[in-house]
């Protein structure tokens, strides 16, 4: 039998990585793989004696969301212990590179990356040679494959016409972290700013290219092109956090109630009007019963350029509507597959109030997509559908 090793660890970020990591295993079991769980210490790394288990069976693949150093265990005798058993190591990371700097890199020769976003992918392809290969496939959506799609009667009665799931970073702590780096470290992130807020459409990668380059520092023979994306990491959080503020402060302007559960939002300075109804933040469990109870489900992409967040499809399997800002991936979905979400543009964020209540006030045409996105989600986005590809790309290697 086909036997998978999938990693956990502690209680990341509302528990998430450790329902993927369930999620996954229940699909590949469906598929007909044997899975074992192996639980590690908080930091990511575990203890020789505590590695029977990989001993003990014969495993196709070892993967692990976030992977944070188990794949670089080394044997007494200084072999990897992936590479001594011949299972290839997964380290399936949800959020951009440089945010798991550190981890990317193996002494395991059969080291692979599944990322969430096609510029991710690509961004390990060209700077990680440690890597053997890196993947595409974004996270599946959370929630029941069998839910019943709501009467249009029942969807109107949803009790929260317009929801979001998301954490607040206030991106004024991170000015205050940038004015600690060194003075050119300082001019570069700040260039990367300005031209992420000009062009929005740009990724990391882009934006700092054009950064170093209107600096003349790309040519630099001293310092990498990779030390300085390393060095500037902090502009993926910074941008992230504020472009999800500027558009939730769009929305309360406009005096359009929003549910947000999430944390920090109590820490947003100068919190807008009664628009805006901060819920406890809940367990990544929890979100289906939200999104089901929720007629729009807003969402702002971490500045996923060719990717789509796990918002999107846990709210479409959930029979709401998403509003979300787009991707080239999205857009891809949208041109095979017809409208499965509604789209704003965050280069006009103004324009979203105005937006909003039109879809308000058209509830049949927000159930519409919501049912059609329900459909193509149940389809295409599950967890089965992730574990069956996850599965062709053991057998293909």
């Amino acid at each position: 039998m086909s036997r998978i090793l999938i990693f956990r660890r502690g209680n990341f970020c509302y528990n998430s990585l450790n329902v993927f990591s369930q999620c996954l295993a229940s699909s590949l079991e469906k598929l007909g793989y044997s899975v074992v769980f192996f639980d590690v210490h908080k930091e990511g790394t575990i203890d020789l004696e505590e590695v029977s288990v990989v001993r003990e069976y014969d495993f196709d693949a070892a993967i692990a969301f976030n992977a944070g150093g188990q794949h670089n265990t080394c044997l007494p005798d200084g072999r990897n212990l992936f590479d001594a058993y011949e299972i290839p190591f997964f380290n399936y990371i949800v959020d951009h590179p440089l945010a798991h700097h550190g981890n990317m890199t193996s002494t395991c020769s059969n080291y692979y990356v599944i990322c969430v976003d096609g510029e991710h992918k690509e961004y390990v392809d060209r700077h990680y040679p440690r890597v053997k290969e890196a993947f595409f496939l974004p996270l599946a959506g959370l929630g029941d494959d069998d839910y019943l799609i709501d009467s249009f009667e029942d969807y109107k009665r949803r009790p929260f016409q317009l929801g979001f799931t998301g954490s607040f970073d206030d991106f004024r702590v991170l000015d205050e972290e940038i004015s600690g780096y060194p003075t050119l470290l300082q001019k570069i992130i700040n260039a990367q700013i300005d031209i992420l807020l000009s062009e929005r459409n740009l990724g990391i990668e882009q934006s700092l290219t054009l950064a170093l380059d209107s600096m003349n520092l790309l040519k630099d023979t001293d310092i990498s092109f990779e030390q300085y994306a390393v060095s500037t990491r902090i502009v993926n959080r910074w941008i992230k956090a504020y472009i999800r503020e500027e558009a939730i402060r769009y929305l309360a302007a406009g005096r359009v109630p929003i549910h947000i559960w999430g944390s920090g939002w109590e820490k947003m300075r100068d919190l807008p009007n009664d628009s805006l109804i901060v819920h406890p933040a809940v367990a990544y469990e929890s979100l289906p019963e939200i999104c089901q109870n929720t007629q729009i489900c807003f969402n702002n992409m971490p500045w996923f350029k060719q990717g789509m967040h796990d918002r999107v499809p846990t709210a479409m399997l959930a029979g709401a509507m998403v509003l979300s800002d787009s991707s080239r991936y999205v857009d891809r979905l949208i041109n095979e597959y017809g409208e499965v979400v509604c789209l704003y543009d965050i280069s006009q964020l103004s324009e979203l109030p105005g937006l909003v209540n039109d879809l308000i006030k058209s509830p049949e045409k927000c159930y519409e997509i919501a049912t059609h996105g329900k459909n193509i989600a149940t389809e295409c986005f599950t967890w089965n559908d992730v574990a069956r590809k996850f599965a062709q790309i053991v057998d293909g290697l």
